[in-house]
């Protein structure tokens, strides 16, 4: 989740490093005690900064607090296959826009005066 968040929500991404880390460094002891103490403790970290803290903070003074969002489930089949439909359609407009647009580039560059020489024709024979 680091990873993911870092470009985009760098407090957030910087306490999931923090859990992170501390469980590469708590749970190869094997150590059950140890590893229900980490539970606990990263369990009350995410909810404080994610749960807690959003909620008591608010305005734009406190922009480094992140929000996870809505966590609730979808139970009704229908809205979710729209759901999963509408992320296609999306994915796939966005999918035909990019293809056409390099096609576009790609016959504008064909049709250009440099294009013609011999060399150049040459040279793209080969590509």
């Amino acid at each position: 989740m680091f990873l993911v968040w870092s470009c985009t929500r760098p407090f957030a991404s910087l306490v999931f490093l923090l859990i992170s880390l501390s469980g590469m460094a708590m749970l190869p002891g094997t150590n059950p005690i140890m590893i229900f103490l980490w539970v606990v403790l990263t369990l009350f970290v995410y909810w404080t900064y994610f749960v807690y803290l959003p909620t008591v903070y608010t305005g734009p003074e406190h922009w480094w607090l992140q929000n996870v969002g809505s966590l609730d489930v979808e139970w009704d089949p229908r809205r979710f296959s729209r759901a999963l439909q509408d992320s296609g359609n999306v994915v796939s407009s966005q999918a035909k826009g990019a293809s056409q647009g390099l096609y576009q580039a790609t016959a504008a560059a064909a049709a250009s005066p440099e294009a013609k020489t011999p060399e150049r024709r040459a040279q793209t024979r080969y590509i």
